[in-house]
């Protein structure tokens, strides 16, 4: 028995290092992939260059590109961060920065313990407060135009009523002289009368 013990190891030795090898090894294994198969640094290399240049579009194709491409990617936060810096630059002139703030924000979730984190999370928060000041504007204007709107009309009320003010007068003063000619008519019959 002690010999087939001995024979099963001794035979099994060498698949037992190899066992124990790629046992040590799996930890790294997602390492592994990347070393074989770049595909996600030459597209990070093309996010890079595009933002560089400015082409913040075609960077932020590259961006989804390898987001969904490469999901377990070590590029993967920087991936999402530049998608949310190009968000940033392209909706510049529109003030839109919700899909800027998304992409932030999937840092924060997905990636939580990367450097970017934090970053994401300033510039998550800094969009939302230029946002918040935005609306808070928008309001402002939305309630200032309400405001001249009542007051054009308001205005328009008094040119209106001091219009019609002027023609009551006009005609107050008409019926003071025919008031005063009905009492003069009066007298003078009253006073033809007693003669």
């Amino acid at each position: 028995m002690a010999t087939r013990i001995k024979s099963f190891f001794f035979q099994n030795s060498t698949q037992m290092i190899m066992l124990g090898i790629l046992l040590g090894a799996l930890p790294c294994c997602s390492q592994v992939k990347y070393f074989f198969y770049s595909g996600d640094q030459e597209q990070y290399a093309q996010i890079d260059r595009y933002y560089q240049q400015g082409a913040y579009q075609q960077s932020l194709e590259r961006c989804a590109a390898l987001i969904a491409g490469y999901p377990g990617s070590p590029l993967y936060a920087q991936s999402l961060f530049y998608a949310g810096l190009n968000s940033v630059h392209l909706h510049f002139s529109d003030d839109d920065y919700t899909s800027a703030r998304r992409y932030f924000q999937q840092v924060i979730e997905k990636v939580p313990n990367s450097p970017l984190a934090d970053q994401s999370a300033a510039w998550g928060a800094v969009l939302s407060r230029l946002q918040r000041v935005k609306q808070d504007a928008l309001n402002s204007e939305e309630q200032g135009r309400r405001c001249r709107q009542t007051q054009d009309e308001k205005d328009r009320d008094i040119v209106k009523l001091k219009t019609e003010t002027e023609k009551l007068k006009k005609e107050i003063e008409l019926l003071k002289k025919v008031d005063l000619q009905i009492h003069q008519q009066k007298r003078d019959i009253t006073n033809a009368g007693k003669q």
